[in-house]
């Protein structure tokens, strides 16, 4: 049983991704439909979860895992499934922080204060409940940005770069303005 199956059969873990990082994963993958607006993918793929506020997860056919949020950003941000939630479960709130100036150097203090609110004291039981999810997934805890978020970084900068094609030009992507100031 792969890692989607698992999440999708296990109400527990299921509800855990809903509870901290506002994911619901489908039960079976569905095809992208461009929002009904002509939008196609530079990748193909298909959409194995959605966030509370419209973002899609694909899982795309080279086996990586693309986003694309409800602005019109999109890219890949993990090499697999299990880096995926690796991701979810070390740094559930990752998805505020991709596309604003927020990972820039002279933002660094702010963010991380704001990242460690919202991760740590805002859900309460958060760490034991994340420490159930990881044993259920076979997966550990990680340190946010000497791990994880470097996994993050390495897969939205793997070519091809990952995104949808509208009026035959590449969205822009994950990282493509800047580099974090995490590396």
């Amino acid at each position: 049983m792969n890692v989607f199956e698992k999440i999708s059969k296990d109400v527990k873990l299921s509800e855990y991704f809903e509870n901290t990082a506002d994911i619901c994963f489908l039960s079976e993958p569905e095809e992208y439909d461009g929002k009904g607006m002509g939008i196609k993918l530079s990748i193909d793929g298909k959409v194995i979860g959605r966030s509370a506020d419209g973002c899609d997860f694909l899982l795309l056919s080279d086996g990586t895992v693309g986003y694309i949020n409800y602005e019109g950003f999109a890219g890949r941000i993990a090499e697999n499934a299990e880096d995926l939630f690796s991701l979810l479960l070390n740094f559930p709130t990752f998805a505020e922080y991709l596309y604003s100036d927020c990972f820039l150097e002279e933002n660094r203090e702010k963010v991380m204060g704001e990242i460690y609110m919202s991760c740590y004291e805002v859900m309460e039981g958060w760490e034991k409940s994340r420490d159930k999810a990881f044993e259920q997934l076979n997966t550990k805890a990680e340190d946010v940005w000497n791990i994880t978020m470097k996994k993050l970084y390495v897969a939205a900068m793997k070519e091809p770069r990952f995104g949808f094609i509208f009026n035959g030009e590449l969205s822009d992507t994950l990282f493509s303005d800047y580099s974090p100031w995490w590396l």
